[in-house]
């Protein structure tokens, strides 16, 4: 990352612990290479944020991207995919990475919104309780 950033190729932000003031950013994509995950909140939040997503076709992770739309899901433990799904994105046109933005938003609202995981967890404690009667 070091040799990366002398050459000017990457801008290493370093430790924080104000994901907030990093979001707030423009031109960041989030990155996740993971092996195994439950439901990422990172992820989570970043679709909240507003942006794109290259992570790994994991449990946890999967969930956050819809493939092409709002970013681009490899698989895990595989280094040439995650390079090439990067350069990918380097690659749009400005336009197309505004829209991978405006959709992990609208992915956020539609699929992590607190008010719609509790009706789910709602309908299924329902059909359980339904269910068992």
């Amino acid at each position: 990352v070091k040799k990366d950033e002398a050459e000017g190729l990457v801008k290493y932000l370093g430790f924080t612990r104000d994901m907030k003031s990093v979001y707030k950013r423009k031109g960041i994509v989030v990155i996740l290479p993971s092996y195994c995950e439950g439901m990422n909140r990172a992820l989570m939040e970043a679709c909240a944020s507003g942006k794109p997503i290259i992570t790994t076709d994991v449990p946890g992770c999967r969930e956050a991207v819809e493939e092409s739309v709002n970013g681009y899901i490899v698989p895990a433990r595989d280094s040439k995919a995650l390079a090439d799904a990067m350069q990918r994105y380097l690659e749009l046109s400005d336009d197309c990475k505004k829209q991978f933005s405006d959709n992990s938003r609208k992915r956020a609202v539609n699929k992590f919104d607190i008010k719609s995981v509790l009706a789910v967890y709602d309908n299924i404690v329902k059909s359980c309780t339904e269910s068992c009667q």
